[in-house]
């Protein structure tokens, strides 16, 4: 859950920082500005009570109210950061990438419904969006639908091989469909094409362990605590198998 909370609050640092970009061209607004300044610096809270100012002043800033939504998603709360991306659409219906956050929210919040209206919707603008297949894919695979959910999947891995989206998932499908041995190779694709997710690496992990590979498991779990040190499961997980003398 901190390593999904981090990533969380990194897209919102990253919308922070491409805002600041491009604020200059709107009005300038107190509260705005300082909710950029609380944000990036990890006080979430407080650049959202700023933010929610600022769209009460400036009603039709989109910037704000993407902002805003973007927040309440890094806080969890999606929930609240529905109407703010809906909100944010009412002013910019043509962006495709806030469709996608819309879908994702949905699909955080169960309404898969909704959300597979809102990725298709981005798939019909852009075709090759990764965000809005890897969240058809999603809702296939809750659907019972392994084989449609494995073609998002490696679509989305095909069109950007560099992106951590869509190897975790196509290796649950193929676990699903009792293809154990092309999850793994699955897992290890992702870590050499995109690496960094900790997840992975600790997934890989798992199945390479149930497998009774349990040296080149403890590698695994080993590199996930590398890329996060704080990845509580990873830890236990080597503790266990270093207990039992395994060797790295």
């Amino acid at each position: 859950m901190a390593t999904i909370r981090r990533y969380r609050v990194g897209l919102l640092f990253l919308g922070v920082f491409i805002i600041l970009g491009i604020h200059v061209l709107a009005a300038p607004d107190q509260y705005f500005e300082w909710s950029l300044i609380y944000i990036s610096n990890g006080m979430i809270s407080r650049g959202v009570d700023n933010l929610k100012k600022s769209v009460v002043v400036s009603p039709r800033d989109l910037e704000a109210q993407v902002l805003l939504a973007m927040a309440y998603s890094a806080q969890g709360n999606h929930a609240k950061a529905i109407p703010e991306y809906r909100r944010a659409l009412q002013t910019a219906p043509h962006e495709s990438f806030l469709w996608a956050l819309l879908g994702n929210a949905y699909l955080e919040i169960g309404d898969s419904g909704t959300a597979k209206t809102a990725f298709e919707t981005v798939l019909r603008r852009d075709p090759q969006s990764v965000t809005a297949l890897v969240g058809l894919g999603k809702i296939a695979l809750s659907a019972g639908q392994p084989a449609q959910a494995e073609d998002h999947f490696k679509k989305a891995i095909q069109l950007s091989p560099g992106r951590s989206s869509g190897y975790l998932e196509l290796a649950e499908v193929c676990q699903q469909m009792g293809k154990n041995k092309d999850a793994i190779a699955v897992l290890k694709e992702g870590i050499e094409k995109a690496p960094g997710n900790p997840e992975i690496a600790y997934h890989l992990g798992v199945l390479l362990e149930k497998s009774g590979r349990h040296s080149e498991a403890l590698i695994y779990y080993k590199l996930a605590l590398q890329w996060d040190p704080s990845h509580f499961t990873a830890q236990e997980a080597v503790d266990r198998l270093s207990g039992l003398g395994m060797a790295a």
